[in-house]
Parts: structure tokens; sequence; C-alpha cells
């Protein structure tokens, strides 16, 4: 019997949890702002005090100066959006070949 009254309480904890997380879902101020924004793309998004980008692509000869491009309008977007690079949850980084793995790294590292 005893078992029954905890799975009873996890299920009325769970239940309450749930109601919860809900409420505060409809009550969250959902406001998009767009930065950057032309006919097809926009650079930066900012929701419910998250900024979300869309790829970038350096510009340059080197690969270290293609870094530095990207890095650099990486900086630009999030300080539009009100925010830095400290904030940074995830940055995924696409190379064409993974010979220049270092060469970018050496950017990276100084950013």
């Amino acid at each position: 019997k005893m078992s029954n009254n905890k799975l009873y309480l996890s299920l009325l904890l769970f239940s309450l949890t749930s109601i919860l997380i809900s409420a505060s879902i409809f009550t969250l101020p959902s406001r998009i702002t767009r930065y950057d924004v032309d006919s097809r793309f926009t650079n930066a998004v900012k929701y419910n005090g998250f900024v979300f980008m869309s790829g970038q692509v350096g510009s340059g000869e080197t690969i270290e100066q293609q870094t530095i491009s990207v890095l650099k309008e990486i900086d630009s977007a999030l300080e539009k959006a009100g925010t830095d690079k400290s904030k940074i949850l995830e940055l995924t980084i696409w190379l064409s070949d993974m010979k220049y793995y270092d060469k970018m790294n050496e950017v990276y590292d100084k950013w």
C-alpha cells in the first residue's frame, strides 16, 4: 500500500509541475525581433531572450581571414540583439576541408 501512495504522490507532483510549466509557457512574452533582414534572409532572430542566428559565410582569401570575418559578423549580430559571445550555447563550424582545422582554431581560440 505504501508504494501506491508514493506512486500517487509522484503522479500528483508531475501533474502540478506540468500545469505550472504549461501556465508559464502561455505567460511568457512572445515578441520576435529580427536583425539584418533582407528579402530572403534574417541574420539573427531574438525570441523570449534567446538569439538564433543563421549561418555565416566568411570573406577573404585565407581560412584565417574568413574565420576573422565570420567571427566579426557573429559579434556584430549579437551586439545588435543586446548580447555577446559569452552567452553562446552552441556554435557549429563547417569547414570545406579538415586541413583548415588548425588554422581556423588559431583564430577562433583568440576570439
